[in-house]
């Protein structure tokens, strides 16, 4: 899980990634991937880096016990699911042509469609292969049992051919007075041989159409859990799993849509206390319900990207809503916090170097190219070769300044035709990133470092990095310029106030004044966000970490009437350090090996992603 989705993979994006995964009823995650080192084109084997080369690394427990909370509460009891959905892989195999896949495709889409619709009318569902439902399927008592699984309704989705064993299991569930709907286009087939109407003709026909499905769907089963909008209609997003354990039943709640929140009326079955367990603290606390026939509604708004564990105790009587839950918490003064802020970076800004001039043996110099284009020609030489990588400097940063290469034993290094020493400094990032001092070395205007070696076909060739405290000045996101650090910035886009490379913390600082309410509660709001983690200070005390929605902490019990001063510790990941620098495509959705060198989409700008925020807001409450 995580594979793919690139080195700025938010904690935000893996919690919704997993809440989708959990809500499905998959309960053991295997994050991709923990590497040992990232030397060479290991850093580029679909990313993101999920261990201690990250920035945010050790953040990571926020949302390692968020996910191992969830694993443990969602692997007690057992799953129920109200709609055993026959799986039509048969029908694709009977429909698939080399060369030709659009019928097997629609009926993928189809059936995509119907899980889908099942979801947002929150019926939750198991898929059955027909093998399976052969050798579990039973019968007891005129209920439906697959294995320990106990279901209410059978749904055949769009299909072409159904098993013997399907038919005549399901003709003996019709007969015991259970529901089979058929979608159109309906099996046509038994073994994709003989007709199949005899049996379709006795099942509920509907249209493949979400009303006319839903419609019928409503008539024949109410749903376990309603997740409905103040108006009462449901909350498509929304999706559920149900968990019986004992006396305890559990509800996880995921809400699908990243861009917006929903206010719900949660309408569990049966009579019993409701606890909300916290995954991402561990904190459980009883929730107040209003109780009616059967049935207990929790009010809630689940955020964007939100989600909800409720556990339901039957042997325990509910607490119902009283005057005093019913007091809302009004929002009081509001303080907008300025764009502009104190920076002082907690590790070293970066530049990355990836375009060289470079020559073969006693030949002359070509380019400038791709790092990338060059390690083809380079492999295939048997000789000598030289890579010359050049950087712009308007102002020669303070000492200590680095330069971070691989495999640093493989080449002679010389900066502007001096040899840089070959003591080695440490590793910065990954353990195969070594530091060789650059004090001394770097003289305004243009400095040239060259890396010389004898070429072999397993030769690696990798970026160089400059590190150090400076800024990074750029007019067009192409060429690049080691300048002085700004001690001032605006916080909506780090990247345009001197960091564009970097990868790591920096602490943003600013004081205001505030005059206490009553209460004493207030709460910081960021807008905008455009980071991995926001970690909170107020007058010296940690007031905790920011790292999905809602964007925002407590921080009242920190707070003294007259001057605050916020301290917020902004985390970035290794996307900006390590690209991909040049699709043109900017961020991508999927990222592997070929996005680092995808020549047909290649752009010589350099691609970054944002980093700050849009701004922060004190909000006081009454």
């Amino acid at each position: 899980m995580y594979g793919c989705s690139g080195q700025n993979l938010t904690f935000e994006g893996r919690k919704w990634i997993a809440d989708w995964h959990f809500v499905h009823g998959i309960n053991l995650l295997n994050p991709h991937l923990a590497l040992y080192s990232m030397r060479g084109e290991r850093k580029r084997d679909y990313p993101p880096t999920i261990s201690f080369q990250q920035p945010w690394w050790r953040f990571n427990s926020l949302i390692a016990g968020y996910e191992a909370r969830l694993s443990y509460a969602l692997t007690r009891g057992k799953r129920i699911s109200q709609v055993l959905v026959i799986h039509p892989i048969e029908s694709a195999w009977a429909l698939y042509e080399p060369g030709d896949d659009r019928r097997a495709r629609q009926l993928s889409d189809w059936f995509d469609q119907v899980s889908r619709w099942l979801l947002e009318e929150h019926y939750d569902y198991d898929y059955a292969d027909e093998s399976l439902l052969a050798k579990y399927g039973r019968l007891e008592h005129d209920r439906l049992f697959v294995g320990e699984a106990e279901y209410e309704l059978v749904v055949i989705p769009p299909c072409f051919t159904l098993r013997r064993s399907t038919v005549d299991f399901l003709q003996k569930w019709m007969a015991a007075q259970g529901a089979v709907i058929s979608m159109k286009p309906v099996a046509r087939r038994v073994d994709a041989e003989t007709d199949a109407w005899d049996f379709v003709k006795d099942t509920i026909i509907v249209e493949n159409d979400r009303t006319a499905f839903t419609s019928v769907l409503g008539e024949l089963l109410e749903p376990n859990v309603r997740v409905l909008s103040p108006e009462g209609y449901p909350v498509a997003p929304i999706w559920v799993h149900q968990r019986a354990d004992g006396e305890k039943d559990l509800f996880f709640f995921a809400n699908t849509d990243r861009t917006r929140g929903y206010a719900c009326e949660l309408i569990l079955p049966g009579d019993g206390a409701v606890e909300e367990w916290d995954p991402r603290t561990g904190d459980v606390h009883e929730v107040a319900v209003e109780v009616l026939d059967d049935e207990v509604v929790v009010s809630r708004f689940i955020e964007p990207g939100g989600s909800l564990l409720l556990v339901m105790d039957r042997s325990k009587d509910a607490r119902e809503i009283d005057e005093d839950d019913e007091e809302l918490v009004e929002e009081g003064d509001e303080i907008d916090l300025d764009g502009s802020w104190l920076s002082e970076p907690r590790d070293p800004n970066a530049i990355t170097l990836d375009t060289v001039r470079w020559k073969l043996g006693d030949g002359e110099f070509q380019g400038p190219d791709p790092l990338w284009k060059v390690l083809d020609p380079v492999r295939r030489h048997s000789g000598t070769f030289s890579l010359q990588f050049s950087v712009s400097v308007e102002v020669v940063p303070e000492p200590d300044v680095f330069l971070v290469l691989e495999t640093p034993e493989a080449f002679s290094v010389s900066a502007n035709g001096t040899a840089l020493p070959a003591t080695d400094c440490g590793f910065w990032v990954d353990t195969s990133f070594r530091k060789r001092s650059l004090n001394g070395l770097l003289r305004t205007g243009e400095t040239t470092i060259v890396l010389s070696g004898t070429a072999e076909p397993k030769i690696e060739l990798e970026s160089l990095y400059i590190i150090g405290d400076f800024g990074v000045r750029t007019e067009d996101n192409r060429t690049f310029a080691i300048t002085s650090r700004k001690s001032v910035v605006l916080a909506p886009n780090l990247v345009e106030e001197g960091f564009p490379f970097f990868a790591g913390t920096i602490s943003l600082t600013q004081s205001f004044e505030i005059n206490l309410s009553a209460s004493g509660r207030a709460k910081l709001v960021f807008d905008d966000p455009q980071f991995v983690v926001a970690d909170v200070w107020v007058n010296g005390n940690n007031a905790g970490q920011v790292v999905w929605s809602p964007y925002e902490v407590e921080i009242g019990r920190f707070l003294v009437d007259g001057t605050n001063t916020i301290r917020v510790d902004l985390v970035n990941s290794l996307r900006n350090l390590l690209g991909p620098h040049h699709h043109a495509f900017g961020e991508l959705l999927g990222v592997g090996p070929d996005s680092f060198s995808d020549a047909e989409n290649w752009t010589d700008v350099y691609q970054f992603v944002p980093f700050g925020f849009g701004g922060v807001r004190v909000i006081l409450e009454g």
